[in-house]
């Protein structure tokens, strides 16, 4: 455990982030627990995002509810992800050994945690630029890890209008190229997840991680009636999730990202999961827009790499 007094200074750090942003309209820094968070509200949508891990926790349009689900049980403690928004992995997926053998020798240690580091690491909020009503919060940081001897700069711009929006940048700062997966862990909320479809699925190729990762053949659109853990390894650039029970649809719109997860742990496993209720399977799907196992990101020296993901949310069923 770090000493005392090298924890950070959140006083300090919300006085300092009042003084740059406080000002703008619409824009609040909150202190969750132990967790510093930036609150936006626009004419068309509020959103926040934890500087911890540069975790977005909510996004709601105007006259909507949520789009993303966040666990009623989260701890708000210090390097510890929250359940629920959309977590950053990086930059392996999963397990350490189920990515590429070139990327697994990058990793130094043997007690490398599932889904990367960057989720648990500090970033800076470096700006909040309004154009037109729409907010664009910069968010960066240069991650080190005993796992990961390369320097690199992550952005993100978490961009808040009727969709929401993110860019996140992987930029090379070493002499040598090396090899990254990636994935952004979006849970969405939904009314109830026996009444949930993914029509975008339908007829796509996918791994089962249930099954020990064996090659599969999606048939119709996806429904969730157990258990759920699966890599669609080419998946389509939009997906839409249509929730009947509350009469919409989730829209993802990607580049640069090939491949989408679908998770949804079912009663059983969640019982198992921290910061996770016993019936909270029902109102959550996970689809993770990534670049993982062949599709994993070789980035050169000096090279920047960027990913998208918008969210839209739609009062009406999308096919």
């Amino acid at each position: 455990m770090a000493d005392q007094s090298e924890q950070p200074d959140l006083a300090s750090q919300m006085q300092q982030l009042y003084q740059r942003f406080g000002n703008l309209p619409g824009v609040h820094i909150e202190l969750h627990q132990n967790l510093l968070a930036v609150y936006v509200q626009t004419p068309k949508a509020e959103a926040r995002v934890f500087l911890q891990g540069a975790q977005v926790s909510h996004f709601q349009p105007k006259g909507q509810p949520p789009v993303l689900w966040l666990s009623e049980h989260n701890q708000y403690q210090v390097g510890k992800p929250l359940r629920g928004g959309i977590p950053i992995s990086w930059p392996w997926f999963a397990d350490l050994a189920r990515n590429p053998a070139d990327l697994r020798q990058q990793v130094t240690g043997d007690d490398a945690q599932a889904h990367g580091f960057v989720r648990n690491c500090d970033w800076q909020l470096d700006d909040i630029v309004v154009d037109k009503d729409v907010y664009h919060l910069h968010l960066s940081c240069r991650p080190q890890s005993k796992h990961w001897p390369y320097a690199c700069r992550l952005g993100l711009v978490v961009s808040v209008d009727e969709a929401l929006t993110l860019a996140l940048s992987v930029t090379n700062l070493s002499d040598r190229p090396w090899r990254y997966a990636l994935a952004l862990h979006s849970y969405f909320q939904v009314e109830q997840i026996s009444e949930v479809t993914v029509p975008s699925l339908a007829g796509q190729a996918y791994l089962d991680c249930l099954t020990d990762w064996q090659p599969c053949q999606q048939q119709d659109a996806l429904e969730i009636g157990e258990e759920v853990d699966r890599v669609y390894t080419q998946a389509p650039k939009r997906i839409a999730l249509q929730d009947a029970v509350a009469g919409r649809s989730i829209v993802l719109t990607s580049q640069n990202l090939p491949s989408l997860v679908a998770w949804n742990p079912w009663q059983e496993k969640g019982s198992r999961l921290s910061q996770f209720g016993t019936e909270d399977h029902n109102n959550m799907l996970c689809l993770e827009n990534a670049a993982l196992l062949d599709d994993a990101v070789t980035v050169a020296p000096k090279e920047k790499q960027v990913h998208t993901l918008k969210i839209e949310s739609s009062r009406q069923l999308i096919h």
